[in-house]
């Protein structure tokens, strides 16, 4: 969406006495809200991947609603001035200014979450994140130098291609969901066993005693009734044991 903003401010802005003015202005502050969006969810996107490996919700993250809340209304009310230029056209202004200190914002806030969360982060993402960021700075730079660059667009969308080749790839979510389900296997999997080997060591241990109490009786008894009866136990005893070890 913010491309073809930029696509449709660019042509506008270079074509300012056949262009509507109400519609150059309405394209860009699309333009320009599209483009603190952007920057509100790569922070969202990288707040909720501190929160997954947290398993908990990060506090305020709700006032970093409020730059992108004051663009939309500096850029709605404040005047968008434009200046021509041999290179291209570009706008400039108050709407433009709050931009940039929004994308400062925005980008200081996620070095400083990459930073203070950098041991609940992966090395895989943090990279991602990294790489795309310097990919923003740079063409957010370049664009500040030369205003009718119009590179900022590339800059973000060099960062959705490092996230998604690195972060949020198929392939990559479901490699991630394989070892964790994998590692959830290998722990039910101890867990029964665990359980088993304590169960067999706990019944084997009564099992043995009456086996044992029985072999005396044997021993000991002459009436019949009484070893016809001990070895029915015997028999039954012996019996069990033998179903427990298989198991």
């Amino acid at each position: 969406v913010n491309l073809i903003f930029d696509i449709a401010s660019n042509y506008t802005v270079n074509h300012l006495y056949t262009v509507n003015p109400m519609v150059n202005r309405v394209v860009h502050i699309c333009f320009f809200v599209t483009i603190a969006a952007m920057f509100l969810l790569i922070y969202m996107y990288l707040a909720t991947i501190v929160e997954k490996e947290l398993d908990r919700p990060l506090r305020g993250r709700r006032l970093t609603y409020v730059p992108f809340i004051i663009v939309v209304l500096v850029d709605i009310f404040a005047p968008i001035y434009y200046k021509e230029v041999p290179s291209g056209n570009y706008s400039y202004g108050p709407g433009v200014v709050i931009l940039y200190v929004s994308v400062i914002f925005y980008v200081g806030l996620i070095i400083w979450h990459i930073s203070r969360f950098r041991k609940n982060i992966s090395k895989r993402n943090r990279v991602a994140v990294a790489l795309g960021l310097v990919s923003v700075m740079v063409a957010s730079l370049f664009q500040m130098i030369f205003p009718a660059a119009l590179t900022s667009s590339l800059g973000v969308l060099l960062f959705c291609l490092f996230m998604y080749m690195t972060v949020a790839n198929p392939d990559v979510v479901l490699i991630g969901l394989l070892k964790e389900e994998t590692a959830r296997a290998d722990a039910a999997n101890r867990a029964k066993s665990d359980f088993l080997a304590k169960m067999s060591h706990e019944i084997r241990t009564p099992i043995n005693a009456v086996i044992g109490m029985n072999e005396m009786i044997l021993r000991e008894s002459t009436e019949q009734d009484i070893r016809k009866y001990s070895n029915d136990i015997k028999s039954s005893a012996n019996t069990l044991l033998s179903i427990i070890n298989e198991i």
